[in-house]
């Protein structure tokens, strides 16, 4: 266990005998917005219970098919009694050589970042048993493979395979070894219906590539390749964000200046082009004006790119227009949920944050402090018909917003499920120089249903075409326009 907190001691009734145990309030991360709390819990051996186990209770289990333990999981409160059993051991010491350090081009540490995160899941998880894993096995692959590897590269496939099995779209492993991204190509992508279909190119930088077009190679791999191999290290809690990390990963699929690419036109012809990596960042799909007026008293809101400040700036035009459109279609790093306040005249819930308390091994009766937050309607109160754009790359805070919708029936929500991955990130930073991001709370819909792996979804399904895109237009905008303008 980590480092105990401060101790606070309780007097014991009179013949009551005291003990301690230990409790970990979130996750035993070094750094963890789940609020982790490691301690040692004081109680009396006489009044057991949720955050306590009994006086004298064990662990008896197996560790593998001949091998069996058996391990206090509370002991008594004496400090005699606690020094007399520690004199009966030699101290281990030391036994690190003179001036080494971990490293991941050294066995040792390789094999004890695999055992050190195992242990983080499998004790502390939220969602494990939702994962759909065989997460000892995932144990013994790693090892394995960790045992055989020689360099930083190496382990940090052998990480990411060990992430994708807990299926989280938190799930990510960075290292002070990851080689730095390349430049962006100047295009973007998207998986659509198992394929690689370009959304949109820059006329001038990439003049030959169009929207539409279909990428079946990069850099002479054949795009199924890449596909199979980015899945295989990406963890992802439902199939649709499967589809965005996976197209994601293949922006940086051949890092180098220029990279070549097998196309396949809408009109059945294929080609070969070459692009320049010439870009800083990714590039987003070109999209209208933050807030602006799209059609006849229809206004557009970018919850993506808008900060409070802009929303407060025309928040007069918004409240007075006959329907507003509001695009989630990423996440809203800049705004807070003040909008959702104008549509409502009673006050909201959120979501049910799980923050696991675990007092047991392998979270054997973990328990979860639950905690919601509420949002007070505000005026101007919004008359006209409102639309919320969604699809799989709404992920976390933006499923925070969409729920709200969902849950009271703010809005309609128009598009595609979203990523389906919610709550308070934990990171774990292990020896050598990796860190690893999983999700840290258990998180309940309003309804008392669990968020992760299923998202939210939406009331009017909307799905991009190649057609659609081929044409330059923007399907999901287009049918709220529709829809507000009826």
């Amino acid at each position: 266990p980590g480092p105990a907190a401060r101790v606070e001691s309780q007097l014991p009734a009179r013949g009551a005998s005291l003990m301690k145990a230990w409790r970990y309030r979130g996750f035993p991360g070094q750094e963890s917005s789940a609020s982790c709390n490691p301690q040692i819990v004081h109680g009396l051996s006489s009044t057991p219970n949720d955050t306590m186990p009994s006086f004298g209770e064990r662990i008896n289990t197996f560790l593998t098919d001949s091998v069996w333990c058996s391990v206090p999981i509370t002991l008594p409160d004496d400090p005699h009694l606690l020094s007399r059993a520690t004199k009966r051991g030699d101290s281990v010491g030391d036994a690190r050589p003179p001036n080494w350090l971990p490293s991941a081009y050294d066995r040792n540490t390789r094999l004890a970042d695999v055992i050190l995160f195992w242990n983080i899941p499998q004790h502390f998880s939220p969602y494990l048993q939702e994962a759909d894993t065989v997460w000892s096995q995932a144990l013994t692959t790693a090892l394995s493979g960790a045992s055989s590897a020689t360099n930083a590269d190496g382990l940090e496939v052998i990480l990411n395979r060990m992430v994708a099995k807990l299926n989280d779209g938190h799930g990510a492993v960075t290292s002070y070894y990851s080689k730095p991204r390349p430049r962006a190509l100047p295009l973007t992508w998207i998986m659509l219906d198992g394929q690689l279909v370009v959304t949109w190119a820059d006329p001038t930088l990439a003049p030959e590539v169009h929207a539409g077009d279909i990428v079946v190679s990069i850099q002479g791999t054949p795009v199924d390749t890449l596909v199979k191999a980015a899945r295989e290290i990406r963890s992802a809690s439902t199939s649709q964000y499967m589809d965005v990390r996976t197209a994601n990963t293949l922006t940086a699929a051949a890092p180098v200046d220029t990279v070549v690419l097998g196309l396949l036109a809408s009109s059945g012809a294929s080609r070969t082009v070459r692009v320049r990596r010439v870009l800083d960042e990714t590039p987003n799909e070109p999209r209208p004006e933050r807030i602006c007026e799209i059609a006849p008293r229809v206004y557009y809101c970018d919850l993506t790119r808008i900060t409070d400040a802009d929303f407060e700036a025309n928040i007069s035009a918004l409240s007075k227009a006959n329907g507003v459109i509001f695009d989630i279609r990423g996440y809203p790093g800049q705004v807070s949920v003040a909008p959702l306040a104008h549509l409502t005249s009673t006050a909201l819930e959120s979501e049910r944050w799980g923050t696991p308390v675990v007092t047991r091994p392998d979270r054997k009766l973990m328990r979860f402090d639950t905690s919601i937050w509420k949002l007070e309607p505000k005026a101007p109160r919004f008359r006209g018909h409102c639309v919320f754009l969604a699809d799989a790359h709404a992920i976390s805070y933006a499923e925070t917003y969409l729920a709200f919708v969902e849950h009271y029936k703010l809005a309609e929500i128009l598009g595609e499920a979203t990523a389906g991955t919610n709550g308070a990130i934990t990171t774990v930073r292990l020896p050598g120089g990796f860190a690893i991001t999983i999700t840290g709370m258990r998180v309940m819909k309003q309804d008392g249903s669990i968020h992760q792996g299923i998202g939210i979804h939406p009331t009017v399904p909307v799905k991009r075409t190649i057609a659609g895109i081929s044409e330059g237009r923007d399907e999901l905008l287009d049918a709220a326009i529709r829809l507000v303008a009826r």
